[in-house]
C-alpha cells in the first residue's frame, strides 16, 4: 500500500480523491495492527480531501467518519469516537434514511459505544 501511496502521489498528487482512498486503506491496516496514532495521522490527512470532493454530507465522509470513531473508541477517546459516530449516522440518516444497513449498524455501534462509557 505504501508503494501505492507513493505512485498516486507522484502521478496524482497528495490532494486526489484516489491519495485518499489509499490514505484510508493505509489508516484501516494501522488501526487492525493497533497503531492508532498512525492511523488517525492518515485520517485526518483524508478529511479535508473527502470534504472538498465529496462535500461534508457525503457517503464517503460518512464512512471516514465511523472509521475514525473506531480508531478513537479502542484508544479510549470515547467522546471523540462518539462525536464521530454521530456525525457519521446524521450523514447515514440523511441520505439512506432510517432503515437502511449502513445507519442501523452505525446505531448499533453508537450503543456499543454507550455501553464502554457506562463501564
Amino acid at each position: 500500500l505504501n508503494r501505492a501511496l507513493a505512485i498516486r502521489k507522484e502521478k496524482l498528487g497528495q490532494d486526489h480523491w484516489k491519495t485518499a482512498n489509499t490514505l484510508v486503506d493505509i489508516a484501516n491496516v494501522l488501526g487492525g495492527q493497533g497503531k492508532y496514532e498512525e492511523a488517525m495521522e492518515k485520517y485526518q490527512q483524508v478529511m479535508p480531501i473527502y470534504e472538498k470532493e465529496y462535500g461534508n454530507d457525503s457517503v464517503n465522509m460518512a464512512t471516514l467518519m465511523g472509521n475514525t470513531a473506531v480508531t478513537l473508541m479502542r484508544q479510549g477517546e470515547y467522546k471523540e469516537a462518539m462525536e464521530k459516530y454521530n456525525r457519521s449516522l446524521a450523514i447515514y440518516e440523511k441520505l439512506y434514511g432510517m432503515n437502511h444497513s449502513q445507519t442501523i449498524r452505525t446505531r448499533k455501534n453508537i450503543e456499543i459505544l454507550k455501553r464502554k462509557m457506562q463501564t
